[in-house]
């Protein structure tokens, strides 16, 4: 019986945009800004740790985040919060 090794996923910018869903494009974008650095290779691909990951998430959150339209009156960003103050 020959028993099946897989290989471990490591985070490389295609992994991390996998994980996220976000493009490759705006992962690079992150990893270049926030002078994020690779924790070593493997081949040509440049492979992050966890942490590094979860940086690169929340970054991309924060600048979805900010880019959010901001209501004048209220300063809510979320379309629910909108919605309660147009009830109220």
């Amino acid at each position: 019986m020959i028993s099946e090794q897989i290989a471990p996923v490591v985070p490389t910018v295609g992994e991390i945009a996998r994980r996220t869903g976000y493009p490759v494009h705006k992962i690079e974008y992150v990893i270049r800004a926030r002078d994020i650095a690779p924790t070593g290779r493997a081949g040509n691909a440049y492979i992050y740790g966890e942490a590094d990951v979860q940086h690169v998430t929340y970054e991309l959150q924060r600048i979805d985040r900010e880019r959010e339209p901001k209501s004048v009156a209220t300063g809510c960003q979320s379309a629910g919060c909108q919605l309660n103050v147009a009830l109220n």
